[in-house]
């Protein structure tokens, strides 16, 4: 994705990303309603980074700010809803 993001549109990225990405991170998420906090923090961590990268910021940019610009609630709060 980070190579034809160039290409097409950031909502169509975002569209892409719910289909192919966020589904691999949700896979069986009624089992990971009780991980610990290190594994919660990798995965969220994890999804920062596909979004930072997906959608072309540089580090500094918040993680609620990067959700917001996808529609989106962090991993946990999907997980608890």
């Amino acid at each position: 994705m980070r190579k034809i993001r160039k290409f097409i549109s950031k909502d169509l990225l975002v569209r892409l990303y719910k289909a192919y990405i966020l589904s691999h991170l949700e896979y069986c998420s009624p089992h990971l309603l009780g991980i610990g906090n290190a594994e919660t923090t990798k995965m969220e961590t994890t999804n920062y980074f596909i979004l930072r990268t997906m959608l072309g910021y540089s580090k500094p940019v918040s993680y609620d700010y990067l959700l917001k610009m996808a529609d989106l609630k962090s991993l946990e709060k999907r997980r608890q809803s």
